[in-house]
Formats: structure tokens, C-alpha cells, sequence
């Protein structure tokens, strides 16, 4: 046996499973526990040993097994057969517009009530649902076919104008996870396809989430997203 085959057959390769999003941030390792709903940030002696297991398309180096040991206890990591591509954060368009500095006037009373409705409707699954069930009951539920592009590019300024309006009634801060939520399923009802962003920045800590149409931030300014990475992105 060459040195090649042996080094392939005591090669040892890892994953992180599917419902344990990760994103690198500068020298942050940061994972959001789907489950749980809660994020993890690696400890800076681990950051590094991750790192290299991402440049290695999963194989882990010898020197780095000790380190690495507390995520496979933990769950985060699990054995898989071979090599594997690990992205280092979801893949999406950079934002570069939005519609918070737009002049999009008042929306439509119908528009307003079911952005009330639809904040109203996510709050009481968020207190009863974990995200992962709500983000798998929003992409089940079938798109309508009757809406054209032209009426898309009509609604969702109004969509986004309504949202804007009862945001005051519900509470502006910490509530960014309730509007965006709630505004993707909006969109979706209306055969809009948007994507939901969870995004976090480390130093200090910090999580965000908005709604977002190519690269048009739909429920946010571009000035305050661009600070964060994504860490989760659903379409």
C-alpha cells in the first residue's frame, strides 16, 4: 500500500448536520442550534481547528481531534464517509437597495390589516412551535400561480409599506425574528418569493433578521444589514 492509499484509508471525515447552520465570522466560529433556537459561538482554541476542517473538505488533522472532540460530544459534528464541501455561509445577493429610504406612501387599510394579522397569526406559532417546524410548514404550503411579475412588483411595496405601519403597534425592538417571519409568509400568500435572512456579527454578539428580494432588503435598511453574516437563508 503507498503512502497515498494509506493516508485514504485512516483519513477521517465530519460533517455539521443539516439543521445546525454555521457561519465564520472574522475569527468567530458562530452556529445557530436549530432545536433550540439558540446560537453558539465556538471557543477561540476550537476556532482554528474548525477553520482548517472547512479548507479540508471535512478531514480532520490528527493535531486537531482533541479540539474538535467537544462538537462531536455535543452533536455539532457528526462522521460522514468521504470529503465534503462546507460553505462557510449561506449564499446570497450582496444588499444593495431597500425600501426604508424609498417614499412608498401609506399603504392600502387591507394591506395594513393583514400585516396585523399575519404579526398576530406568527406570534402565537412562535410561542408554540420551534423555528425549524415553522420554516417546514411556510415552505409546504403551495404558491399561487395567478399572480403575475407586474402584479409582484404592485404589491410588494404595499407589502412592505404595511408592515412598516404596524410595526409601531407591535414593538420595533427585539421583534425582528415575529416581522420577518411573518412578513415571508405574507409574501408567499401573495406568490411572492422572497428569502427570510438570519444573520449574526460577533464583537460584540448580535443576531438579525430581515426579509429579502435579490438584492432589495425588503423590511430593514441596507446600512443597518450589511454589518451582520448570514447564518441561515430560506427561500
Amino acid at each position: 500500500m503507498d503512502a497515498r492509499s494509506y493516508r485514504g484509508a485512516q483519513a477521517m471525515y465530519c460533517g455539521v448536520p443539516e439543521d445546525l447552520p454555521y457561519c465564520v465570522v472574522g475569527q468567530s466560529v458562530i452556529f445557530l442550534d436549530m432545536k433550540t433556537s439558540r446560537y453558539l459561538g465556538l471557543p477561540q482554541s476550537s476556532a482554528p481547528a474548525f477553520s482548517r476542517l472547512i479548507a479540508s473538505d471535512g478531514e480532520i488533522d490528527e493535531n486537531d481531534r482533541g479540539s474538535l472532540m467537544p462538537l462531536f460530544t455535543r452533536g455539532y459534528l457528526t462522521q460522514i464517509p468521504g470529503p465534503q464541501k462546507m460553505p462557510r455561509c449561506p449564499e446570497i445577493a450582496a444588499p444593495r437597495t431597500d425600501y426604508v429610504a424609498a417614499n412608498l406612501g401609506s399603504a392600502p387599510p387591507k394591506y395594513v390589516l393583514r400585516a396585523a394579522l399575519a404579526q398576530i397569526g406568527m406570534a402565537a406559532r412562535l410561542a408554540t412551535f420551534s423555528l425549524p417546524q415553522i420554516l417546514s410548514w411556510l415552505r409546504s404550503r403551495p404558491l399561487p400561480d395567478t399572480t403575475t411579475t407586474a402584479d409582484q412588483e404592485l404589491q410588494l411595496p404595499q407589502i412592505a409599506s404595511a408592515f412598516a405601519s404596524v410595526s409601531y403597534a407591535f414593538g420595533r425592538a427585539d421583534r425582528c425574528l415575529l416581522r420577518s417571519l411573518a412578513m415571508f409568509a405574507l409574501c408567499r400568500k401573495f406568490g411572492i418569493l422572497t428569502n427570510l435572512v438570519i444573520a449574526v456579527r460577533s464583537d460584540p454578539f448580535s443576531a438579525h433578521c430581515w426579509v429579502q428580494r435579490e438584492s432589495t432588503v425588503l423590511n430593514d435598511s441596507v446600512e443597518n444589514v450589511r454589518t451582520y453574516i448570514p447564518i441561515l437563508v430560506t427561500k
